[in-house]
């Protein structure tokens, strides 16, 4: 059986084929064993199939004796808050599959003091999981549920509101919002009511498990649409969310789009004194802008593993308040130790209304550097076939000057030149990011690592 059931962030599968309804049973179960009998949450996303594996799962754990209370259709973060500062829960589960095409779905465990279960715990529910021999009796469940859908985000919006600086609710800012047709819309939507002076520009507003209006990726092919109509609107500033929001883009005044390693340290460097920053926790994926820009004002940069739960069990360790990744999403320890993209859109707010200026004209003063990110189709989700791969391309690598082998292996050509190649973890991919100060190059070093890729996929599966 395998040593881990779950991927970088959570397990995800396509229900019915990966997620069946024995395997979610068995899960809820293993969670409850784990964590000991009491109450626990669960939420989900608005994909079609979340509600279906929602009540499997409230099931498995009623049948084990817990009580269950149901957050209903709310984002990631929200539900995380909500367990952090009740402080009644012994974990939760969040139905969804993030930023994964609309087949997929998924399901994150949560601790009871609201933090993503960490790699170890994984291995440690994935052992009871592989021992359990149930014997699944369906009706053989209590009615000890409690509705908490309203309370849940209700309190996570009061919590964000509390983080918003006073000049933020006096700007007047036309404020552009694409909610990916997915739970964002049911928390987001309330928090920018409270805006009285914004003029808001919303896309995917309308919540859809099908997801009609893009890709719940919010990367910048999924969002041509969306940049569109924003550019028509003249937007000072714009957020695009993923699936289940703990994932925001910003775009700014001239529709560019920032990665989330970006604003992060727009928010270390020009916030570091107001919110007492000495140490930030990044992973190997982000730039190399990150070790410019924060490191000669003596802030410390430490990487992890990619994934939002490997952030934040450094930060935790290193008693650090701020944690962000490449492909979005804030960690702010004030707030929640768990990504959040309503987060990343306030301390971007509220950047800009203490300098007064656009989003571009911070950005300025760094230097730019350039990534490129491309993905390679596996037929199928294999450890030892992704291995092998990384194995080859480390054996054929040349004229590298150094190799960090964090998280997959990164192959520096330069101390501002690199490429990293990691398993997706969540999907059958091999994901490529490359970076470097000439944006020509970044495109060629990822098609030529894809190409490297294809050819040793090719011969291993040939041989």
């Amino acid at each position: 059986m395998s040593e881990n059931i779950f991927g970088t962030a959570g397990v995800r599968g396509i229900f019915g084929k990966d997620l069946d309804h024995n395997f979610i049973y068995k899960l809820g179960a293993a969670v409850s064993e784990y964590f000991g009998a009491g109450t626990y949450l669960i939420g989900w996303d608005c994909r079609v199939t979340s509600l279906a594996i929602a009540n499997i799962a409230v099931s498995s754990l009623l049948s084990m004796g817990n009580e269950v209370h149901v957050a209903g259709l709310i984002t990631t973060p929200a539900l995380q808050k909500y367990i952090q500062d009740t402080k009644i829960y012994k974990g939760g589960l969040m139905i969804t599959a993030s930023h994964n095409p609309p087949e997929y779905n998924g399901i994150k465990v949560i601790r009871g003091d609201g933090v993503e279960i960490s790699r170890k715990e994984e291995v440690s529910i994935t052992k009871i999981f592989n021992e359990l021999d149930l014997d699944i009796k369906w009706y053989n469940v209590s009615s000890k549920v409690l509705n908490k859908e309203d309370a849940a985000i209700t309190y996570y919006i009061e919590s964000l509101y509390n983080h918003i600086a006073p000049a933020v609710l006096k700007r007047k800012i036309k404020l552009g919002i694409d909610y990916a047709n997915c739970s964002s819309y049911v928390t987001i939507r309330r928090l920018v009511n409270l805006f009285h002076n914004f003029k808001l520009i919303e896309v995917n507003n309308e919540v859809n498990g099908l997801f009609p209006g893009r890709l719940p990726e919010p990367t910048p092919e999924n969002l041509k649409k969306t940049l569109k109509l924003f550019k028509k609107y003249s937007i000072d500033l714009g957020i695009a969310f993923d699936g289940d929001g703990d994932r925001g883009i910003i775009i700014d005044e001239n529709n560019r789009v920032y990665w989330g390693d970006e604003i992060g340290v727009l928010v270390a460097y020009y916030m570091a004194e107001d919110l007492g920053i000495n140490a930030v926790v990044t992973p190997v994926s982000s730039s190399i802008l990150v070790e410019t820009a924060l490191e000669p004002i003596g802030i410390k940069v430490v990487r992890t593993r990619v994934g939002a739960k490997n952030i934040v069990s450094k930060m935790i360790e290193l008693n650090s308040i701020l944690g962000f990744e490449e492909n979005g999403g804030i960690i702010y320890a004030p707030h929640l130790l768990a990504r959040d993209g309503a987060i990343t859109l306030i301390m971007t707010l509220n950047l800009l209304s203490k300098y007064r200026k656009s989003l571009s004209e911070l950005r300025k003063i760094f230097p730019t550097y350039y990534q490129f990110k491309l993905k390679y189709r596996l037929p199928k989700l294999d450890p030892s076939f992704e291995t092998e791969i990384l194995l080859k391309i480390r054996e054929e690598a040349k004229d590298i000057v150094r190799v960090e082998e964090i998280d997959g292996i990164k192959l520096f050509h330069s101390e501002d030149e690199w490429v990293l190649i990691r398993p997706s973890g969540t999907e059958p991919l091999i994901r490529i990011f490359t970076e470097s100060r000439d944006k020509k190059k970044a495109k060629e070093l990822a098609e030529l690592y894809y190409r490297k890729i294809k050819s040793i996929a090719s011969n291993i599966v040939t041989n």
